[in-house]
């Protein structure tokens, strides 16, 4: 039986199926309008996987309503990516729907789910105090499940970050960079931009300007981190000697504010390099 059939006869996986060969143009020529109309059946017929594909077409034509509804819709039935994307979007002043309470129940929903992201943005609820009491031990919490989990690397930096700082949690240096570490590994700049500054300053390590070089400069390059290029200029700026050293650390610095905002970058950018 083809997809297609399968889906006349009310079977929701051919629906999702059909909606996935348009949107791919497997077999098809690529129709977005088909494949939503096709991810749409499937939804209306409970199929989970088939509402958060639906939810990824509207959110990536910025539609913030439509994809909150659909990502709230295949949360409810039992898919954990998007309960985190449902709670992100109830946050979202552009969503009509708005609704703190429903934000957080969504996270919380998912975190049970054993998505890593979600455990993270209850973290952060916690940790801000949006739209739930703010509890930093609870917060790091709920960063601790999401690293454990699937090495989800935005729970991992936050971890490390309160570790370095004592904040809700007892102050210790070593689990910091172990989180930093772990986070940096795992796809954030965030974490490797931690442990350049650690090593930069000697925290939980010696000194060491090459390491703190390395990891400003991953966190820079190969994840577009703005204050890990800031950090890069700045160090260059103060430290390198050798040549061409100038002219990357005004690379970094460049790309720091003028790409990626980071307003320090423009006062070391006047400070060193202004006429």
């Amino acid at each position: 039986m083809n997809y297609e059939m399968g889906c006349n006869l009310g079977d929701g996986g051919s629906c999702n199926n059909l909606g996935i060969n348009y949107k791919n143009g497997d077999g098809v020529l690529v129709d977005i309008d088909k494949a939503k109309e096709f991810f749409q059946r499937a939804c209306d017929l409970n199929i989970g996987i088939a509402c958060q594909n639906l939810a990824n077409l509207y959110w990536l034509e910025k539609k913030i309503d439509s994809a909150a509804i659909n990502y709230e819709k295949a949360c409810n039935l039992g898919m954990a990516k998007s309960c985190g994307y449902a709670s992100e979007l109830f946050k979202d002043d552009a969503n009509i729907f708005k609704d703190l309470k429903k934000a957080i129940e969504f996270a919380k929903k998912g975190c049970d789910l054993k998505d890593g992201k979600s455990c993270f943005i209850l973290g952060d609820r916690y940790g801000e105090g949006d739209g739930i009491k703010k509890d930093l031990k609870e917060a790091n919490k709920y960063y601790q499940k999401a690293c454990d989990l699937n090495n989800d690397a935005d729970g991992c930096a936050s971890l490390g970050y309160n570790y370095k700082y004592g904040y809700g949690i007892t102050k210790d240096l070593t689990l910091a960079n172990k989180y930093n570490k772990k986070a940096c590994d795992a796809g954030s700049g965030r974490g490797c931009n931690y442990l350049g500054v650690n090593y930069r300053d000697g925290a939980g390590f010696e000194k060491n300007m090459q390491n703190a070089y390395s990891y400003f400069k991953k966190s820079c390059y190969d994840y577009n981190y703005a204050r890990g290029c800031t950090n890069l200029g700045e160090i260059l700026c103060k430290y390198g000697n050798y040549t061409n050293a100038k002219q990357e650390a005004q690379d970094a610095l460049n790309k720091a504010y003028y790409k990626l905002g980071d307003k320090k970058a423009l006062d070391i950018l006047n400070q060193y390099f202004s006429n």
